[in-house]
């Protein structure tokens, strides 16, 4: 049978598996939880005890459910990469409540019927802007005119806006007002609304950014948002890629010691849970599995033209993949270089070079990279992450060249001298490309894995595929097409790079070269 064919079959046959896998799930006749109540004060925490219980990374609002209810355990906490995954989870029954602020859950339970509030108001929390301890200038000056926006009433102002349900207030000022005092650099998650999200046209809209905009414009300075995860704008503020970090940042005492908060909104920990009037609606499973399926693939391909979004996500891996693979093999045989030299000095180097960074993480590398190396350097997260995957690329290609190398005979040595070649010649000619032959297949592996690691460089402020589909999840809050499309699309990439790299094996197997015959 054709491989390729087999290929398609097996993509196929999977694809039809998972897109029938909610309607096999769904139908399960599974008694719901139905301890939620309109009416907030009726509902008892204690039915969430022993419960499974969905978290943001980064969060901390599970930290006042612990101390105000000693009976949670934190093993009863589940942590996911953003509070949208752990929303994700709740809808499919990975968890049993979500816990987070306020202010998402309100405009969530509008937009989203399959969940409700449980329990809100639990304690006061507070939202800050986030600025280095040693930001003298601009922190000051930021919190004087937070605190005239907070007197005027013109917080209130925005605030209702952002809160309201009239899309068509909803927008950014337009930054066309002189800014003699220069740029600030904004960093932010914008995985939180109506704080922070992405809004029409993909574009990074809300509440915070729109008093963001507000103070630039009162101290005559320009924004420049970058986009990051959770971990990457506090990570970014302390190591002076920005100047501010936002994002619903809650100030606790321990944050306090690192960073000085500008306090600008009161919030509360809350609870959500799945709404058990969802199902019980008049529709079918069936009915309610085809709308659903209908909805999620408009809204994450067609709406806003989204895909769009998607295919410069993959431009930008596609890239990433190939100018990081390039670097990374040039980089490799040059250690290889070093590895095999005769010189002592150069082969432990070399050899001290790849123990260190194979036992470091990807994602470590690429933060030490961006946020240490170039801390005070204003790099692109492109340029960094190109650097980046060339460097953990380099350790290992170096190292399948160097046992392909020794895996020649040396004879072939000798028989290169023997017809005359210097060694340099004998290298190029004759070893290089045998060694070729055994280490290409190995290569082609790790090139494979090197275009699938790709999708980390979300914790850089980076923006690639799987970083395109977050976005998506986090506008659509559907998690059902874009992850599908994701997988289907690394899928499709890495056959067509595989590919590729086995015809350039082809090419350099002389048992596969066309030979002339002379007679």
């Amino acid at each position: 049978m054709n491989i390729k064919n087999l290929q398609f079959r097996i993509l196929f046959t999977l694809l039809v598996l998972v897109l029938l896998m909610p309607n096999f799930v769904w139908a399960v006749d599974e008694k719901e939880i139905t301890f939620v109540s309109d009416n907030d004060e009726e509902n008892d925490i204690s039915l969430l005890y022993g419960k499974r219980i969905g978290i943001g990374a980064g969060t901390i609002t599970h930290e006042t459910i612990l101390e105000l209810f000693p009976k949670f355990k934190r093993t009863d906490f589940h942590e996911y990469p953003s509070i949208m995954d752990a929303v994700m989870a709740l809808e499919h029954k990975k968890v049993d409540a979500v816990v987070y602020d306020l202010p998402f859950f309100e405009l969530l339970e509008k937009q989203n019927d399959k969940v409700k509030i449980f329990k809100r108001n639990l304690s006061d929390d507070y939202f800050g802007f986030a600025f280095r301890k040693n930001n003298n200038s601009l922190y000051p000056k930021f919190a004087n005119v937070i605190k005239n926006l907070i007197e005027s009433g013109k917080m209130q102002e925005i605030k209702d806006i952002w809160i309201g349900n009239d899309e068509s207030k909803k927008v950014l000022p337009v930054q066309n007002w002189p800014n003699p005092n220069g740029t600030f650099i904004y960093a932010t998650d914008l995985d939180s609304a109506p704080m922070g999200y992405w809004g029409p046209n993909n574009k990074p809209i809300g509440f915070e950014l729109n008093i963001i905009y507000e103070a630039a414009k009162e101290l005559g300075m320009h924004v420049q948002v970058s986009i990051t995860n959770s971990d990457g704008r506090v990570l970014s503020l302390l190591s002076g890629k920005a100047d501010i970090g936002g994002g619903m940042i809650s100030i606790t005492p321990e944050r306090a010691q690192q960073m000085n908060f500008v306090k600008y909104y009161k919030s509360s920990p809350s609870i959500l849970v799945r709404n058990p009037d969802y199902n019980n609606s008049k529709k079918s499973t069936e009915e309610h599995f085809l709308d659903d399926l209908c909805s999620s693939f408009t809204k994450t391909f067609i709406t806003e033209d989204r895909w769009q979004l998607i295919l410069e996500g993959l431009l930008t891996t596609i890239v990433i993949s190939i100018t990081s693979g390039i670097l990374g093999l040039i980089l490799g045989f040059l250690v290889c270089m070093l590895r095999l030299s005769k010189n002592s000095k150069f082969s432990k180097i070399a050899k001290l070079y790849i123990t260190i960074i194979q036992g470091i993480p990807t994602v470590v590398l690429l933060m030490m990279i961006y946020y240490i190396v170039f801390m005070k350097v204003d790099v692109n997260a492109i340029v960094a992450s190109v650097i980046g995957f060339a460097i953990n690329f380099s350790a290992y290609v170096s190292e399948m060249i160097r046992t392909g190398i020794e895996s020649i005979d040396k004879g072939q040595k000798e028989a290169g001298m023997a017809l005359g070649y210097n060694a340099i010649q004998t290298f190029l000619k004759i070893i290089l490309p045998q060694a070729a032959k055994q280490f290409i297949p190995v290569v082609k592996g790790e090139f494979i894995g090197l275009i699938k690691t790709t999708s980390v460089i979300g914790y850089i402020a980076g923006f690639e595929l799987t970083k395109a589909t977050d976005i998506i999840r986090a506008r659509t809050m559907d998690a059902f097409f874009p992850l599908i499309v994701v997988s289907i699309i690394y899928f499709i990439l890495s056959n067509i790079f595989a590919n590729c790299i086995s015809k350039i094996e082809i090419r350099i197997d002389p048992k596969h070269r066309e030979r002339a015959i002379s007679l």
